[in-house]
């Protein structure tokens, strides 16, 4: 046949046929795959390592991470949870406030149970001039699963006593908050 590009030749088309997994050629299929598999242990497809070898796939995924990692620190400064200041060659990263609390958030939400019924007890008088700290330990505290018996007294069964300390010196609120591992005494 005659097309504008040139003579050509019409393809038939072609059809796959399954393969039977319990067939021979089913069988050396999944061999094979399992083969590859323990051979390319890396995240790296076998495509990937047979077009550009194990150390160019090698590269390609650090410059994969690398810039997967950029993006992740671009996001972070634009949500205001890190600071970066470029200083002569390099880069400081600092944490902020707001990184502080969601940095604390985290380790929180990852915490253990505290044992024998003791439970972290935290108890606050923050000034009226400092109302958006009060309100911003009140979110936190919430947040994390702790339950308020009282507006300025909150309790949780977890393990982030130690945390919390770190925290609110960190954010200059430790003159008005403290922290306790406590047990209920009843009769």
């Amino acid at each position: 046949m005659k097309g504008p590009y040139g003579t050509y030749m019409k393809s038939k088309k072609r059809t796959q046929r399954q393969i039977n997994q319990t067939s021979v050629a089913g069988r050396l299929l999944i061999e094979i795959f399992e083969a590859i598999k323990h051979t390319f242990p890396t995240e790296d497809s076998p495509v990937m390592i047979w077009k550009y070898g194990h150390e160019g796939a090698r590269r390609i995924r650090d410059v994969q991470e690398k810039k997967r990692r950029y993006q992740a620190l671009k996001r972070l400064e634009s949500r205001k949870l890190i600071k970066i200041n470029k200083v002569a060659k390099s880069f400081q990263v600092a944490l902020t406030e707001d990184g502080d609390y969601q940095v604390f958030s985290l380790k929180a939400k990852q915490a253990g149970f505290l044992y024998n019924d003791i439970v972290c007890l935290v108890v606050f008088d923050i000034p009226e001039t400092h109302r958006a700290l009060r309100k911003r330990l009140r979110h936190l505290l919430y947040d994390v699963g702790f339950i308020p018996i009282q507006r300025s007294v909150w309790v949780s069964p977890y393990d982030v006593s130690k945390e919390l300390v770190s925290l609110f010196r960190k954010v200059k609120a430790h003159k008005w908050v403290r922290v306790y591992n406590a047990k209920e005494i009843v009769d």
